[in-house]
């Protein structure tokens, strides 16, 4: 129930992820706040961002290779409201696909 208005939230399903269903999201929690009840259905276990290397990272030259990024972001809401945001990634792997890493073979 919505405190404010004691009636059911609605329930809203985006389907197809990625950034578009994130951003859906989100802007659907800032303008209805608790009246609304969220799932993204996704055909992905995890949202990845899969940017090209085009600029330097961290003294490293652009590669134009394709990287994968595998992480979570996690929301608190507070008044319908997004009060904390923790992004959580795979850095580590990021760095071993651009190079700034070196991994040694496995026994």
């Amino acid at each position: 129930m919505d405190s404010r208005s004691g009636m059911r939230p609605l329930h809203v399903v985006v389907v197809g992820g990625g950034v578009a269903a994130i951003e859906t999201c989100l802007a659907l929690r800032a303008l209805a706040g608790t009246r609304v009840q969220l799932t993204i259905v996704s055909p992905e276990r995890w949202y990845e961002s899969k940017p090209a290397a085009v600029g330097e990272l961290f003294g490293v030259a652009p590669t134009q290779r394709r990287f994968r990024v595998q992480g979570v972001l996690v929301f608190e809401f507070r008044d319908g409201k997004i009060a904390v945001e923790r992004r959580l990634y795979d850095f580590t792997s990021l760095l071993v696909q651009v190079g700034v890493l070196k991994t040694k073979p496995g026994k």
